[in-house]
């Protein structure tokens, strides 16, 4: 009866299953409630033996023990009833429901389909978790997970105990690892965390002016319309190719470090971490403690370094490096050319070789 709350157990020969709803019928216009074909606990999942239609405030889905894809989308103005799938099969929920899918065996797939106002999605290997100000939908023992968000969206993504690797850019953001791979779609912020493991990250630019901030614990790309950020990972790398003018601003850690640039690829490295930025415009690198040394490798005869109290400067062509606090500078030109110096009261030493 619409308007009525009951609580539903599901199951077989007078047996209870697994299955237990509390739904709330409504009969939206066009789509009619008639949970028909209602399944078995023993095999909750199939297309031709799916779990029951969930129109209410909880709502669990149960996948078998085979591979299954499942989607969800959100509700909106326009459609105002969650949606979802379960190989293939479609049910509804209405808006306010909290939806739970459960992967089971196999290797399970999941896309998530967000709504029109701000939402912020976990992501850890197996589960996913997607909440905003009005539903919230989870799913566990999911070796594939995907969510589809806007520019409004934000997303933490935290990688297993083995090796992981993360690639952003200004559309899609994905974070794999042995047995799991976790995937955003147009989110505006995205967040990566790693932890065991020996852990990679490459974040890449958008057409217009970006912005790469790095140390040895955190990195992030940034731009109009998106930010994407890289927690704790053993090694970085940035890639400013799409366009724009793009600066790198990168800090070493209270170890000894080496600073190794070539044109526009500067390497930035010290105990445990590795940082890379190809493609920027503009740099500056800052030491710390320690004993900190740069290297700018095939200067040519246009090329310039400027070098002042505790700052030096390499000028080759539209491409600026500046180095602060560095211990030593050495500079090497190709062979058969000589780049320009001009060093005067500097707190560092500065060695000129090639030529």
């Amino acid at each position: 009866v619409a308007g009525q709350s009951y609580t539903v157990g599901i199951g077989t020969k007078g047996g209870i299953g697994k299955y237990t709803l509390n739904v709330e019928f409504v009969t939206p216009p066009g789509n009619p409630v008639t949970p028909t074909n209602p399944g078995s606990p023993t095999n909750p999942g199939t297309p031709t033996n799916p779990p029951p239609p969930g129109l209410g405030n909880n709502v669990e889905v149960f996948g078998t023990e085979g591979n299954d894809v499942f989607t969800w989308t959100a509700a909106t103005p326009a459609s105002p009833f969650q949606t979802y799938t379960v190989n293939g099969v479609s049910y509804t929920a209405v808006a306010s429901a909290r939806v739970v899918f459960h992967g089971g065996g196999g290797e399970d797939s999941i896309t998530l389909i967000g709504g029109e106002g701000a939402e912020s999605i976990t992501m850890r290997p197996g589960t996913v978790r997607l909440s905003s100000a009005t539903y919230i939908v989870s799913a566990d023992s999911m070796e594939n997970t995907r969510v589809v968000g806007d520019y409004r969206d934000t997303a933490y993504l935290y990688d297993s105990a083995g090796n992981d690797t993360f690639e952003a850019g200004t559309a899609t953001a994905t974070l794999k690892g042995s047995g799991y791979c976790e995937v955003v779609e147009g989110f505006g912020n995205v967040t990566a965390y790693a932890s065991g493991g020996y852990d990679m990250a490459t974040l890449y630019d958008s057409v217009g002016n970006d912005t790469f901030i790095a140390d040895p614990q955190s990195a992030s790309l940034r731009g109009n319309g998106f930010a994407n950020y890289a927690r704790s990972f053993d090694a970085v790398r940035a890639y400013a190719v799409a366009g724009g003018h793009d600066t790198a601003t990168l800090t070493g850690s209270s170890g000894n470090d080496q600073l190794t640039t070539r044109g526009t690829l500067r390497l930035l490295t010290g105990s445990g971490f590795s940082i890379q930025a190809g493609g920027f415009e503009t740099a500056t690198v800052s030491g710390s403690s320690g004993i900190d040394r740069a290297e700018f490798n095939d200067l040519g005869s246009q090329d310039q370094f400027y070098g002042r109290q505790n700052v030096g400067r390499l000028t080759a062509a539209a491409v600026a490096t500046e180095v602060i606090d560095f211990n030593l500078a050495i500079a090497i030109s190709r062979t058969g050319q000589k780049a320009k110096s001009d060093v005067q009261a500097v707190d560092y030493l500065f060695q000129e070789m090639g030529g």
